[in-house]
């Protein structure tokens, strides 16, 4: 395979604990908004949205938003 690939755990194992604002920002991925839009939506930076993001991937041991998304419904976390 090409290109980088985070060290991950399923969410059981990683801390799933959202902030606030990263469960909004996940919920508005899962709704198919684009950084630049939930930056917008927010009155935010796109890179402190780009920020957060790698963080949600962080704690949910995802791979990309699609794995975010459906990790946080199987976790309950949205």
């Amino acid at each position: 395979m090409f290109g980088f690939h985070r060290k991950t755990q399923p969410i059981g194992l990683k801390n799933p604990s959202l902030s606030p604002r990263q469960t909004q920002i996940l919920t508005m991925i899962a709704e198919g908004k684009t950084n630049k839009m939930i930056a917008y939506s927010f009155g935010i930076s796109e890179q402190t949205v780009k920020n957060q993001v790698v963080s949600i991937f962080d704690k949910l041991g995802a791979h990309n938003r699609t794995h975010a998304v459906v990790l946080a419904i199987r976790g309950g976390l949205i």
